[in-house]
């Protein structure tokens, strides 16, 4: 989806949209020949139609997710802070810039630093390069630093940023002992009475409970069902 004429910030797994449809026309194909043709088979032609309904539901979820979804999203978790407009902010896996962007409208003498390994995939998506044309264009280029740096391994001091904000990326790192490096880091370099944004597919308890254990002030948003796909909660973390 485009945000003005020229800006773009990618159309998220367009695979598993065609999956989804696919799936759904297989099951509608293969329900209506049981029904016509095999009616001593007529509750599995059945349980094809319901799950044509269920590919077909979440279909529809990852497409309104991919063209206005994401960004009902960023804002709802934009809207979680207290923008005053000075605020050093932290983006954990940037990508094309969808929230960094986003954070530096928001800024006047404040600046958004955005964070990210530039994975395979990424390269493919031409990431890297979406994303510096997006802030030329948006004109945030002097509020915005992009870094080619490790969520688990960051080099900011400690307590350095207002706000951290991460979303969609930390279930990308595998290895569970490297996730909770992550957010070990964003709970380091976050000042005291600053806040913690992050919003994941998965492993959201995991990242909700090593907060409490550092005695952050933990709030968890419900995902909505309609707008993000699958329904990503938010979380939302205050350093005590």
């Amino acid at each position: 989806m485009m945000t003005n004429s020229e800006t773009y910030y990618g159309i998220d797994k367009w695979r598993t949209v065609i999956n989804l449809i696919s799936l759904a026309l297989i099951s509608l194909i293969c329900g209506v020949l049981i029904l016509k043709y095999r009616r001593d088979y007529t509750y599995l032609g059945y349980i094809f139609l319901i799950l044509t309904f269920i590919f077909m539901f979440n279909g529809i979820r990852m497409i309104n997710y991919m063209t206005w979804g994401k960004f009902k999203h960023r804002d709802r978790m934009l809207d979680l802070a207290q923008w005053k407009g000075a605020e050093k902010v932290l983006d954990v896996g940037v990508g094309k810039g969808l929230i960094l962007i986003k954070v530096a409208k928001k800024l006047t003498t404040g600046k958004v630093t955005g964070i990210d390994i530039w994975s395979n995939e990424d390269m493919l998506d031409k990431s890297k390069y979406y994303i510096n044309k997006n802030i030329e264009i948006e004109g945030v280029k002097d509020k915005v630093r992009i870094k080619t740096q490790n969520a688990a391994a960051m080099s900011f001091n400690d307590e350095y940023f207002d706000i951290v904000l991460s979303n969609l990326c930390i279930h990308n790192i595998e290895d569970k002992v490297e996730r909770m490096k992550a957010i070990d880091e964003m709970a380091r370099v976050v000042k005291k009475g600053g806040k913690i944004i992050i919003s994941d597919s998965k492993y959201m308890d995991e990242y909700e409970q090593i907060l409490l254990d550092k005695e952050f002030k933990v709030n968890v948003l419900n995902g909505c069902v309609w707008s993000t796909y699958p329904a990503l909660k938010i979380i939302e973390a205050i350093k005590q």
